[in-house]
C-alpha cells in the first residue's frame, strides 16, 4: 500500500491516523533494507578479493552461483565457510564471537596478526566492537607505541580519536620541539579538531605575546585571531595586547577597518574603550547621531554608557525643552524611567516644566502618575517634594485621607504617619 492509499484510507475513517504512520513507516523501513542488502556487479567482484584470506575454497564455488547476493544471504555463506586456520586464530584471544561479529571481522580484514598487534597493547577490556572500531577507523599498534614513545598517556578510546582527527607523531613531536613537552590526548584531539597546526603556532609564538597555553591557541585559532590579523593590530599602534584580549577583539569583530573608525571619532581612543564600543553596537552613525543633539561633553566613557541604555537622538530631543541638559543627567533619566509619556501626564494633572532632577527624584521614590492621581482626588495638590516624601515613608492615600479628615494640612499628615499615627 502507498502513501496516497493510505492517506485515502485515513480519509475514509477506514484506518486510524497512527496505524497509518506505523504502517507508512514499516513499508519505507522495508524498502530501505532491500536497497542497502543487494551486493551486485563490481562490488561483488572487490568482496571476493576482500574474503579471501578467511574462507575456503568452497565458498568461492558457492558465491558464483549469485549474480548478486543480500547481506543476509552472505552472512550465511561467511559463516558457513570460515576456514580452519583463521577459526583456529581466532580461538587464542578467546572473544567469543557471534555470527554476525565473525562476518563483520572477515568484512573488514581483521587478521590475526591485527588483532593480536592491538591486544598487545594491554588496554583492558577489549572486546570484538572495540577491535572493529580501531579496524575501521585505520589504528595501528605501530602508530600507538608512537604516542607512547612521546610521552602521551592515552585510553583505547582516546587513541581512536586521536586516529580518526588526524594526531600523528610527527605532530606531537613538533609541539614538543616548541615547548609543549606533554599535550594530554584531549588536547591533542581538540587542536586538531580546529587545525592548530604547527606552522600556526610557530607563526602565533613569533609575536610577544608572553607564554601560550595550547588551551589559548586553540581559543585563538577557534576565534579567528590570525598572525595576519597581529601584525595589522601592530601596525596600528596595538603592540601590547595579550593572547586573552586579542581573542576579546576578535570575537567582538574590533577589526582593523573599525579601529581606524573609531579613531576617527576619537583620535585618543583607548584599546579598552573601543572594544566595549564594539561590544556595545557604538559606531560612526551612533556617535553623529547623538553628536548632532548639541550635547556637550560627549567622552568615548558617554557614549557607550549611552548606548548600554538605549539613548537615542529622538530620545535627547525629547528632554530638551526642560532645559540644559548634561550627558549625565540624560544617562540618569533614562535609567530611572523619565520616558516622554511620563512628563506628558504629569503636565496633564498640573505638574508643568519641572526640572530633570525633580523629574528623576519621582521616578526613584516611585512616584507614578497613578498614585498622584489618587491623591489629587483627595482634594489636596501637595508639592512634588511631598509627593516623594509620602512615597519615602510609605503613605497611602487612605492614610492621607484619614489625616484629612482629622483636620492635618500635608506636612501634618506627613509628621503623623512618621509618628505611627495613622493607621497602615
Amino acid at each position: 500500500m502507498n502513501t496516497r492509499e493510505l492517506l485515502e484510507k485515513v480519509a475514509a475513517g477506514e484506518l486510524d491516523i497512527d496505524q497509518a504512520a506505523a504502517e507508512l513507516e514499516q513499508h519505507e523501513h522495508q524498502e530501505w533494507n532491500t536497497y542497502i542488502n543487494q551486493i551486485t556487479g563490481d562490488r561483488l567482484e572487490h568482496l571476493k578479493v576482500q574474503v579471501m584470506p578467511y574462507v575456503t575454497e568452497e565458498f568461492f564455488q558457492q558465491l558464483d552461483d549469485y549474480t548478486e547476493i543480500s547481506q543476509s544471504e552472505l552472512r550465511d555463506l561467511i559463516v558457513k565457510h570460515i576456514s580452519p586456520a583463521y577459526q583456529s586464530a581466532l580461538q587464542e584471544p578467546d572473544l567469543d564471537l557471534s555470527d554476525q561479529e565473525l562476518v563483520s571481522f572477515v568484512l573488514h580484514d581483521m587478521s590475526a596478526d591485527y588483532i593480536k598487534s592491538i591486544l598487545d597493547l594491554g588496554f583492558e577490556g577489549l572486546g570484538p566492537k572495540e577491535l572493529l572500531k580501531a579496524r575501521i577507523h585505520g589504528v595501528t599498534a605501530s602508530t600507538a607505541r608512537d604516542f607512547r614513545e612521546r610521552g602521551i598517556d592515552f585510553s583505547f578510546r582516546q587513541l581512536i580519536k586521536m586516529h580518526i582527527h588526524g594526531v600523528t607523531s610527527e605532530y606531537i613531536e613538533g609541539l614538543q620541539q616548541l615547548g609543549f613537552s606533554q599535550p594530554s590526548a584531549n588536547e591533542l584531539v581538540k587542536l586538531m579538531i580546529h587545525d592548530v597546526s604547527l606552522a600556526y603556532i610557530e607563526a602565533i609564538s613569533s609575536h610577544d605575546l608572553g607564554d601560550l597555553s595550547l588551551g589559548m591557541l586553540k581559543k585563538m585559532r577557534i576565534h579567528g585571531v590570525s598572525p595576519e590579523l597581529i601584525d595589522q593590530l601592530q601596525e596600528l599602534g596595538i603592540t601590547d595586547t595579550t593572547a586573552p584580549e586579542l581573542v576579546k577583539l576578535s570575537i567582538h569583530e574590533l577589526t582593523p577597518t573599525r579601529i581606524k573608525s573609531y579613531r576617527d571619532m576619537y583620535p585618543d581612543i583607548s584599546t579598552r574603550e573601543m572594544l566595549k564600543c564594539a561590544i556595545h553596537g557604538v559606531d560612526q552613525a551612533y556617535h553623529a547621531e547623538i553628536s548632532n543633539t548639541g550635547l556637550p561633553g560627549i567622552d568615548p566613557r558617554t557614549l557607550i554608557k549611552m548606548a548600554i541604555h538605549g539613548i537615542t537622538a529622538e530620545y535627547i530631543t525629547s528632554l530638551q525643552y526642560l532645559g540644559e541638559l548634561s550627558p549625565e543627567g540624560v544617562i540618569n533619566a533614562r535609567i530611572h524611567g523619565v520616558e516622554p509619556d511620563f512628563i506628558s501626564d504629569l503636565e496633564d494633572l498640573g505638574f508643568e516644566d519641572l526640572p530633570l532632577k525633580q523629574l528623576i527624584n519621582l521616578r526613584i521614590h516611585g512616584v507614578d502618575t497613578g498614585f498622584i492621581r489618587q491623591v489629587l482626588q483627595l482634594g489636596i495638590h501637595p508639592s512634588v517634594n511631598q509627593f516623594i516624601q509620602f512615597r519615602i515613608h510609605n503613605i497611602t492615600p487612605a492614610m492621607i485621607e484619614e489625616g484629612l479628615a482629622q483636620g492635618y494640612d500635608i506636612q501634618k499628615i506627613i509628621h503623623a504617619a512618621i509618628e505611627g499615627q495613622l493607621a497602615r
